[in-house]
């Protein structure tokens, strides 16, 4: 594994297991994390209208930089649950990755509130975060994540919607550039 699978924020989506109602997250995060963030989605949809499997966001920080691997397996070992079930990747940008949980750029996915997040930011300031307006984006972001997006939606997701209308024509083009960048 190269040095790009260690880091030190992470994005990570952990899905509920079949019989399980909750995960003890809340015990959990504070043993592997030293800032951590989650919620529950439960009122997501498929684009044909299936219900997605019921999931957890969890946006969180360490203090040295960990093999996502390590993350994953420690996570499927503290919850008693198949290393299948989370899935984990470098957070590029931590406040969009907070915003995402409430869904506040995704205006065509159910919205969930601030008040239904789970956190070790108080929250009074993890409100301001994830109300402010992400408008930090320099050229090398967009250039990483253009490159390592798997789709324009991916990116859109990653830099926020009002960054992608605003350079929606310079994404495009770098996207058909991508392999270059």
């Amino acid at each position: 594994m190269g040095l790009d699978s260690q880091v030190t924020k992470f994005g990570i989506v952990i899905n509920l297991p079949k019989g399980r109602q909750e995960l003890p997250l809340a015990n959990v995060l504070p043993q592997l994390f030293t800032e951590w963030s989650f919620i529950l989605h439960n009122k997501d949809f498929l684009p044909d209208g299936v219900k997605k499997t019921t999931h957890y966001h969890v946006v969180s920080k360490t203090a040295k930089r960990t093999r996502i691997a390590t993350i994953i397996n420690k996570l499927a070992e503290l919850l008693e649950i198949d290393t299948l079930c989370i899935s984990c990747k470098k957070c590029l940008s931590y406040t969009g990755a907070l915003q995402y949980l409430t869904h506040k750029n995704d205006k065509d996915k159910a919205s969930y509130p601030v008040s239904d997040i789970v956190s070790s930011i108080n929250n009074e300031e993890l409100t301001l975060i994830i109300e402010a307006d992400n408008q930090e984006i320099t050229l090398d972001r967009l250039y990483y994540t253009i490159k390592h997006a798997k789709s324009l939606y991916d990116v859109m997701k990653e830099i926020g919607l009002s960054n992608y209308v605003g350079y929606r024509n310079v994404i495009k083009d770098l996207w058909a550039e991508r392999d270059v960048i």
